[in-house]
């Protein structure tokens, strides 16, 4: 899912959609799997996170597995 969000919309659309996909997670109150019993993490994605090396780089990874 992911992996077709980055190579249709490219980085910036990815972001974009992965920001929606976490605002509704975070509205539903979904809890997410705890792998390792400690708090709850949260994962933020800002805006311009598509100008990151890193966040192109890491999406790029999903993109071709």
């Amino acid at each position: 899912m992911i992996g077709e969000m980055v190579k249709y919309e490219g980085i910036r659309g990815a972001v974009y959609k992965l920001r929606k996909i976490i605002q509704n997670i975070e509205e539903l109150n979904i809890e997410e799997p705890d792998l390792f019993d400690d708090e709850p993490t949260s994962f933020v994605l800002e805006e311009n996170d598509y100008l990151d090396k890193e966040v192109g780089y890491i999406l790029e990874l999903v993109r071709y597995t």
